[in-house]
């Protein structure tokens, strides 16, 4: 998980204001199966939240390689996060040329 984490603080540790020797795991919430379509990805934020939405999506999605995914803000209160979920995919619709009971 190490190969993820670090690379990840890296890119975060700037644009979210978070000094570099902060260890990740304190604000870093990734599981081992992050690249599942039920897992979700919690990136803990600072408060003062001076920094760009647009940026640090585009630092996780780059970084952890995930694409069709949903980025959920919650900015108020005093623990503000961010959760990225990979966005449900819509069920296929039945072709209507499904072949109906004896019809041959």
């Amino acid at each position: 998980m190490r190969e993820w984490v670090v690379p990840l603080h890296e890119a975060l540790a700037q644009p979210l204001g978070i000094a570099e020797q902060t260890d990740p795991r304190r604000y870093l919430h990734i599981p081992r199966n992050f690249s599942d379509d039920d897992a979700e990805i919690r990136v803990d934020l600072p408060t003062w939240l001076g920094f760009s939405r647009d940026v640090v999506a585009d630092l996780i999605t780059q970084k952890l390689g995930l694409e069709g995914v949903t980025f959920s803000w919650h900015p108020a209160g005093a623990k503000p996060y961010v959760l990225v979920k990979k966005t449900a995919s819509p069920r296929p619709r039945p072709s209507s040329r499904t072949p109906r009971c004896g019809s041959w």
